[in-house]
């Protein structure tokens, strides 16, 4: 965790992995045990993907969850993700390979 003059860094977030021929991206966030369960995540999902949309005109974003990671899929689901699919064996974890939550929010369809 990251102290800065007495402040900690809750986490943070991204749009990456763009694909521009398809006006497609995806959002990746991590967040720090002292913010998890206020709804950081949720709203910073929420705001990041509303600029994506407006901003940088994507038609749809992609988030990936971990099968095990119940509160990461609870975010998507929150901030109006559908659950799509499941990847499996899809990135390699600390200790092994991870099956993955794929999740997809389309343009007019985020919530709140």
């Amino acid at each position: 965790m990251v102290h800065t003059h007495g402040h900690q860094l809750l986490g943070s977030i991204s749009l990456m992995r763009f694909s521009w021929e398809h006006g497609r991206g995806e959002v990746g966030y991590w967040l720090a045990a002292a913010g998890r369960g206020q709804g950081h995540a949720t709203r910073a999902v929420r705001l990041i993907c509303a600029w994506g949309f407006t901003a940088v005109r994507l038609e749809r974003i992609d988030l990936m969850a971990a099968t095990g990671n119940p509160a990461s899929q609870n975010v998507a689901q929150r901030a109006g993700f559908t659950r799509e699919a499941v990847l499996r064996s899809y990135m390699r974890g600390t200790f092994e390979r991870q099956d993955m939550v794929m999740f997809g929010l389309l343009k007019g369809e985020l919530t709140g």
